[in-house]
């Protein structure tokens, strides 16, 4: 029952009871706000934690690999350490790119052992692309491929360097970390017969004798004969050269008076006949004459002594006089020089036979009448299967790619290293033995680089790399 003028009690306890219940859910909803603030916090913190953990393990892991996943065109630096030697190979000139790590050469054209100092050197290094996580051999080796059709060569040239380093052991950096690679086997030796003895001279004589026929020259083959030594000429467009035996291999002594206006003023605009001159050894001789000039001269293969004379002839009013110079080796110093006259025009020199004699005995090389020496053919097939006869079946087979040269390791008998790059410091793709055929870049110019680019065959698979370039015999008929 209620009363006129007094409160209902049920209405205020029922406001007062409504009033606290929105007080409470204001207080949930104020505490609910907070909790998913704090939630919010602490979640973006954990995905923060996790995206640095997970950039850590992937720049980590990404780290490790970095070196084999770069293309071959990146550089980084190398650092390797000399271990004795014990391969023929002259000291390095140059630096460029490199994989893998070194055998072990001596520092002269002998078989030696170098001394069991240390030191690092820096070399350039390429690295390349792999796929798997295992540790990576990077000792690289050229692609094998089928025969007669050799992999291009790299010409890629860097700085110089006069450093001389060998290794088993390189270490392999980036500016982040360190991967450190042992070479586990030796870079590939010829498993099958390799010329020994005097086939490795028969071997790099055929080399030379084919090169010049490849190029359109000219070889002519001198046998040996009692104490002489087989030889070959090669005579092309800038004069002729003889391949004679020197002192640790093969070398090219240039014939005297062949050559162009520089060497010869007096061109006579005509090939060179080439004799044979026998006395108990065999001995060179040479002849040209036209345009009024006569070129005459004898080489001794023993050493290479040269001795010639060059000619020229004049008319006036019938009679001939005939200007002479007589050279030994040199070609800027003359022995002797006069004018005389003379029967005819290309005719004898009486005024020059004797100072021509003592030049040719101070050589040893004897004096003779030249219509009585024996002829000797050009590129002759009769010469090729005798050089071959000699030289053993090592390089038979061999091809040579279009846009090469022939060349020849030129050793006595010391195997040589064919190299990534241009530098000892470039590691070791074959260990290649003297005598073995070569096929040498078309670019490449004797005399004018120190390191020659080559592609080789040995057991069947072709390789390609770099050799020093006086320890290949090549030619150039140009």
């Amino acid at each position: 029952m209620s009363y006129p003028g007094r409160p209902d009690p049920g209405s205020a306890g029922k406001k007062q009871t409504k009033q606290q219940k929105e007080k409470n859910q204001k207080k949930q909803l104020i505490m609910m706000a907070g909790t998913m603030v704090v939630c919010a916090v602490l979640l973006t913190w954990t995905i923060l934690l996790l995206k640095d953990r997970l950039s850590n393990d992937t720049n980590e892991q990404s780290s490790q690999f970095r070196v084999l996943e770069e293309s071959a065109s990146v550089e980084t630096t190398a650092t390797v350490t000399t271990l004795p030697s014990e391969i023929t190979e002259p000291v390095s000139t140059s630096v460029t790119t490199a994989t893998g790590t070194e055998l072990t050469v001596s520092t002269s054209l002998t078989n030696a052992t170098a001394p069991p100092q240390k030191k690092l050197v820096t070399q350039k290094a390429v690295f390349i692309k792999a796929t798997t996580t295992r540790p990576v051999n990077t000792t690289k080796r050229p692609a094998a491929t089928t025969r007669g059709a050799a992999p291009p060569v790299s010409q890629k040239t860097t700085a110089r360097t006069s450093a001389h380093a060998t290794s088993k052991t390189a270490v392999q950096s980036t500016t982040t970390h360190t991967q450190t690679v042992t070479q586990t086997t030796a870079p590939p030796k010829p498993s099958g017969q390799t010329p020994a003895g005097t086939q490795v001279l028969y071997n790099q004589l055929l080399a030379a004798y084919l090169g010049a026929g490849a190029q359109g020259g000219s070889a002519y083959y001198y046998k040996a004969a009692g104490t002489g030594r087989p030889t070959v000429v090669l005579s092309g467009k800038n004069g002729a050269d003889a391949v004679i035996k020197g002192g640790q291999g093969l070398v090219t002594k240039h014939l005297g008076g062949t050559g162009n206006a520089d060497e010869n003023p007096w061109q006579t605009g005509s090939a060179f006949t080439f004799k044979r001159l026998e006395s108990g050894s065999e001995f060179i001789y040479y002849v040209s004459e036209g345009n009024n000039h006569k070129v005459i001269g004898y080489m001794n293969p023993a050493d290479g002594d040269n001795v010639w004379a060059r000619i020229s002839y004049t008319e006036q009013e019938g009679a001939w006089s005939a200007e002479y110079a007589i050279f030994r080796n040199s070609t800027s110093n003359p022995l002797q020089t006069g004018t005389c006259a003379v029967d005819g025009l290309y005719g004898a020199v009486s005024e020059m036979e004797t100072p021509m004699s003592t030049a040719l005995q101070g050589a040893g090389i004897p004096a003779g009448d030249p219509s009585l020496y024996q002829d000797v053919s050009p590129n002759a097939q009769n010469d090729i299967s005798a050089l071959r006869e000699q030289a053993g079946k090592y390089n038979d087979g061999f091809t040579l790619p279009a846009g090469s040269k022939y060349g020849v390791v030129c050793t006595d008998s010391s195997a040589v290293n064919l190299r990534a790059g241009m530098s000892t410091a470039s590691g070791v793709v074959a260990v290649v033995p003297a005598g073995t055929f070569l096929c040498v870049d078309g670019s490449f110019e004797p005399g004018k680089a120190d390191w020659c680019p080559v592609t080789l065959n040995m057991d069947g698979t072709w390789y390609s790399g770099y050799i020093s370039a006086e320890l290949v015999l090549t030619w150039s008929a140009d």
